[in-house]
């Protein structure tokens, strides 16, 4: 009854894959671009915290390229998970601890879970891009 229906397998491949994106995504989005999405420089903090909060130009470009690797990522996941549906959430959490945890004070990935579950649906169009641009992601990297 409380026992996980995936397997452990599938969290170290969707862990994998994700630490993957991360380390070539800037790469891999200049190589195979996206229309409409805003650069890396784009949403940076060239003001400090003053772009993140003042600026909606900013907030709305960081809006649209988090949707974009949300999408992504959650394909990434869906094609890595072998379980039942009811514990995928949980499965995204251990996935991302296993991508972004890398030791004493250097553990991100409960972050990273919080920050992709929190921010799923704020620009469907670019969620759903990102998704498109994911299973390609996916085919180009044989995961």
């Amino acid at each position: 009854m409380f026992n996980k229906t995936y397997s452990k397998g599938s969290v170290m491949r969707a862990g994998a894959a994700i630490e993957t994106l991360n380390d070539c995504f800037e790469f891999q989005i200049k190589k195979f671009p996206v229309e409409g999405l805003p650069t890396l420089s784009d949403v940076q903090l060239h003001n400090g915290m003053s772009d993140a909060i003042f600026n909606p130009d900013h907030k709305h470009k960081a809006t649209l390229r988090t949707s974009f690797t949300n999408g992504a990522m959650n394909v990434i996941l869906r094609h890595s998970y072998d379980g039942n549906p009811k514990h995928f959430n949980s499965f995204c959490k251990e996935a991302f601890k296993a991508a972004f945890d890398k030791g004493f004070m250097m553990n991100h990935g409960k972050l990273m879970y919080k920050g992709f579950n929190q921010t799923k649906h704020i620009s469907s169009k670019f969620w759903v891009l990102g998704e498109k641009w994911g299973e390609a992601f996916i085919e180009r990297m044989d995961l």
